[in-house]
């Protein structure tokens, strides 16, 4: 099955953005977020499940060009009802072949917001 693509939010370093609404993750077919280095990735995951806690994973990309993808997943528990920030992401380690970060969830409660960070100058 096809990963269910996020949209990537550009955050302006001379500008506030409007607080985006999240996107609800897809539990069956994972995610994931593509036209950005993975240096510049930030997610802003929320656990909408009001009495249980939730998994993200981000996955170990492929090898080459994930030189670290031996390192392994990044698993992050969310507690009920609550919000967790994750990242910028090591492309060494996150990074599969097309240059995607992939993202599973446990449950189809996790809402996730993917923002871009602005290169540095």
């Amino acid at each position: 099955m096809a990963r269910t693509a996020f949209t990537l939010v550009d955050l302006d370093p001379t500008a506030a953005v409007d607080d985006p609404t999240a996107e609800a993750a897809d539990a069956a077919d994972g995610n994931l977020v593509s036209g950005a280095r993975l240096e510049q990735i930030l997610l802003r995951v929320t656990n909408t499940d009001a009495t249980n806690p939730q998994t993200i994973t981000v996955l170990a990309g492929l090898n080459p060009p994930a030189l670290e993808a031996g390192r392994g997943d990044l698993e992050v528990a969310i507690p009920s009802t609550d919000t967790v920030f994750m990242g910028p992401f090591e492309s060494g380690r996150f990074v599969q072949a097309g240059g995607d970060l992939w993202i599973d969830v446990t449950a189809a409660d996790i809402e996730v917001t993917a923002f871009r960070l602005p290169r540095r100058f």
